[in-house]
């Protein structure tokens, strides 16, 4: 029991000025010397003194309806390429440390592509909602995340859910609702991000390619132990292989048969 809440007096910190960085292969982090990236805490093993993907659930999600539901009307916006920006990465990223509950986490970036989270990563698939906390630790392991505005075009919800489905078993979806209304979608990797203002296939994709499945534990495939809100889990299609070269494959044989 000492060992956790002493790791509890440490965790607290994460995002606090630091003057120095750590590195972990093309990654740079910002973070204390402790000497171990992840805080001590072991990945993946429930735990009912830090994590068993049960209790304390409500310090990361009050259930809130504001998270999943629009609370007024739709976003629709122009289909003008103009308006499309480019990706946004950095390899100088927060430290990837795993947070006993019920200690909260708080990130200096509404949509965050790293940080601290949870030892239990999510299943892989589609959430009514999953907290940050959960899909940060996904994103680590190479995961794609695709976010909408509970208000987006839902039609277009649907075009992303395709996508997400089609290009690749490690994704997860789930609403936002920090997501603003000139950039309802977003789609993320560690390290990057893809705010969009509408769903265009061409330009996930090739997001996809460049960055998906690159992240320091791209290496562990296994399915998450949290599944909390999940709706539709992912699914191994045919040519599907959680390879990069895989991504997007059956994406585009389903484009052919259109």
């Amino acid at each position: 029991m000492m060992k956790w809440l002493s790791f509890q007096v440490v965790v607290v910190v994460v995002v606090a000025a630091v003057t120095q960085t750590k590195g972990q292969g093309k990654w740079h982090y910002r973070t204390q010397d402790d000497g171990d990236m992840h805080g001590g805490v072991p990945m993946g093993i429930p735990n009912d003194q830090c994590d068993n993907a049960r209790d304390h659930l409500e310090v990361d999600w009050d259930k809130s309806r504001e998270d999943y539901e629009c609370m007024g009307s739709t976003y629709t916006n122009e289909m003008d390429p103009a308006t499309l920006q480019p990706a946004q990465c950095s390899t100088l990223l927060d430290p990837p440390i795993h947070v006993c509950l019920p200690q909260p986490i708080t990130y200096r970036d509404p949509i965050p592509t790293s940080g601290a989270h949870r030892p239990l990563w999510a299943k892989f698939g589609e959430y009514l909602y999953l907290p940050k906390q959960r899909w940060l630790h996904n994103l680590e392991h190479g995961c794609a995340v695709f976010l909408y505005h509970p208000c987006a075009d839902p039609q277009q919800v649907q075009e992303m859910r395709v996508i997400a489905d089609l290009c690749l078993r490690k994704h997860i979806i789930t609403p936002l609702k920090e997501l603003s209304r000139e950039t309802p979608f977003a789609v993320l990797t560690y390290g990057c991000k893809l705010l969009l203002p509408y769903v265009d296939a061409d330009r996930i994709i090739k997001f996809l390619q460049d960055h998906a499945l690159d992240a320091p534990e791209s290496r562990v495939t296994e399915d998450g132990q949290f599944g909390v809100g999940l709706e539709r889990p992912a699914r191994q299609h045919m040519y599907m292989d959680d390879s990069p070269s895989s991504i997007c494959q059956n994406f585009q044989v389903w484009e052919e048969t259109l």
